[in-house]
């Protein structure tokens, strides 16, 4: 579909990190771009069914995604990092860990325009906005979807110096 078709076209590298995964649904879908998924989800009926129909290169652990992030980012170092949080958001104890850890992407799909505003404002020290996109999954209904795409600030920042054609 066209919000699945959006999140693909932003995500970079070899290395995806997709927490609140549910039963898997962005790690399945882009299972090709990527030569290691790993999935986070507190749902333990949700991860089994996503390592049912995981790939070989596709990993999905159950457990509290706030306390699992951390080590994570720091020992995997993710190019890409999907949130697809419920209706109440990510943790806080997520947003901490990537501030400390930045991925070189970051695609949060929201629900929820509220705790989506909440979160980017948490996420505004070392991040660039670079695309929001609203869409339209539920026609005829208030509920709409949005993606919101990332980039780490540190990897953003050029070296800052004389131009080639600076005379000094």
């Amino acid at each position: 579909g066209v919000l699945l078709d959006f999140v693909s076209s932003q995500a970079v590298g070899d290395l995806l990190v997709d927490a609140y995964c549910g039963s898997g649904f962005f790690g399945h879908a882009l299972s090709e771009r990527f030569k290691k998924i790993i999935g986070l989800d507190w749902s333990e009926p949700a991860i089994t069914a996503a390592r049912e129909t995981a790939r070989s290169h596709e990993t999905y652990i159950c457990g509290d995604v706030g306390e699992m992030i951390a080590s994570l980012l720091r020992d995997e170092q993710p190019q890409t990092v999907i949130l697809d949080p419920s209706a109440e958001g990510v943790d806080e104890r997520v947003t901490k860990a990537l501030q400390i850890h930045p991925p070189t992407r970051l695609i949060y799909v929201s629900c929820n325009p509220a705790t989506l505003a909440r979160d980017l404002a948490r996420l505004r020290e070392g991040y660039h906005l670079r695309a929001i996109q609203p869409f339209d999954m539920f026609p005829q209904t208030a509920k709409i979807e949005t993606v919101a795409v990332l980039s780490a600030a540190a990897r953003a920042i050029q070296v800052q110096g004389p131009s080639p054609t600076d005379p000094s």
